[in-house]
This record gives structure tokens, sequence and C-alpha cells, in this order.
């Protein structure tokens, strides 16, 4: 997860207010039901299955083996692994909430559990074991002036 997701977390949680599951407007709607209809055009398909003691695996299916798909794949996964995929994940959060009655309750939860862990996972600057210039003696290098 990058910044993108902390920003939008961190603007759900202002103010210490409750956090509203994000809304969508009606042409966003309108976006959404098209996109679906259409994943019969699906190069490939990645599922998550999450058990409740925490335990998941992870699928991958591939329609088609040629360089769009490379393209499309790669591009794909790193956007997941650096946390430009965040936004989409909180879309498919809400788009459930809608379809589940009484269920806001139990995105809101998600949402501030994947907040909790994003802050505990963030690194402190200038935390590190060793200072570099302390292995390499650049300390004592002269500066060029």
């Amino acid at each position: 997860m990058i910044r993108l997701l902390f920003n939008h977390l961190r603007q759900l949680f202002t103010d210490n207010q409750a956090p509203n599951v994000p809304t969508t407007s009606g042409d966003d709607e309108d976006d959404t039901q098209e996109f679906t209809e259409s994943l019969d055009s699906a190069c490939a398909k990645i599922t998550i299955y999450i058990r409740e003691d925490g335990e998941f695996a992870i699928t991958s299916e591939f329609y088609r083996n040629n360089e769009e798909v490379i393209d499309a794949s790669g591009t794909v996964l790193h956007m997941m692994n650096s946390g430009s995929l965040a936004d989409y994940f909180l879309q498919s959060l809400h788009l459930w909430a809608e379809e589940h009655d009484n269920s806001e309750k139990f995105i809101v939860d998600i949402i501030k559990r994947w907040k909790l862990l994003f802050d505990n996972d963030q690194p402190t600057q200038n935390n590190l074991a060793i200072d570099p210039s302390d292995v390499f003696s650049l300390k004592s290098l002269p500066k060029d002036e």
C-alpha cells in the first residue's frame, strides 16, 4: 500500500469521526455495470481466497498468452504491489456493502483494520541500524568547497 491509500484512508478518519463507506454517483454505477457486463473479454483472472484464520491463497487463470496479456498482467500486478489499486479495492468493498443489507459497519471495520496495519507497517525515516556513512568512513572525507 502506498501514500494513495494512506491519504484516502486518512480522509475517512479526520477529526476522529467514524469513517463513511465511499459513495458512488449514478454515472459511476453505470460505468461499473458496463464494465462487469464486458468481463467475458477478460484475458486473465486473479482470485484471492481468504480464510477466517488468516490463511489465504491466490489463484491465476490466463485465457490467452500473448504480449498484450503479459503487459496488462504485469502492469496490474505492479499496481497491486505498489498500492495503486487501493481505490479499486475500496470501491469493491463499497459495492459489496451496497448489495448486502446491514454490512456497512462490517466494511468500515475492514477499512479500519487495513488502515491500522498500514500505519503500523510504515517504517520511520532514518531508522537505520547502521549509518552507511559510518560503514564507508564518509564522515571523515573532506567536503568539496
